[in-house]
């Protein structure tokens, strides 16, 4: 456990672009298309947003993705769309930990809506 700690903690991230195209996602040079992705959420731990997208696979059974504050009203309308927002109704202390404090949709649909007017 140490060593892992060590190692994630001294080795640099590696810069991943992502799309969403009229296929799917592609993220790291695979594509994910729209019936293997279920559902999508938000999360923010400090400064940071990440977008969550769970799929109907085993693995990656989830793809994370850090975004940018200014893109979340977006990505939320595109995505949309496609997949369900996830209904998260209590997280764990762990979850919280790692991924952050859960974004709940009304929060989303408030903004879209100043955005459009």
């Amino acid at each position: 456990l140490l060593f892992f700690v060590y190692v994630s903690g001294t080795t640099e991230p590696i810069v991943v672009n992502h799309k969403i195209t009229s296929k799917g996602i592609e993220t790291m040079d695979k594509l994910y298309e729209w019936y293997v992705l279920d559902q999508f959420f938000f999360t923010k731990k400090e400064d940071e947003y990440m977008l969550h997208i769970d799929t109907k696979l085993r693995f990656p059974a989830r793809l994370l993705m850090v975004v940018s504050k200014k893109d979340l009203s977006a990505l939320f309308v595109l995505l949309e769309d496609k997949l369900l927002y996830a209904d998260i109704k209590k997280q764990t202390f762990m979850e919280r930990k790692n991924y952050g404090l859960y974004i709940k949709m009304e929060d989303h649909k408030h903004k879209t809506v100043i955005m459009m007017i």
